[in-house]
């Protein structure tokens, strides 16, 4: 998925995968606060901030 994304022209940081049960309650806090610093670390997608989106 990685690969696809990268070729589309998204940063790979940016998508993340865990298996999470739903009795992990501590597991799913810890792993969203990671994906928000990555967020807040790689700044707006520049996919989305470069390109002009036509419709």
């Amino acid at each position: 998925m990685k690969n696809l994304l990268e070729y589309m022209g998204f940063e790979r940081e940016r998508y993340h995968t865990v298996w999470i049960s739903g009795s992990e309650g501590e597991k799913f806090a810890a792993e969203m606060t990671g994906v928000v610093e990555d967020a807040l670390r790689l700044g707006p997608c520049r996919k989305m901030r470069d390109e002009t989106w036509a419709i």
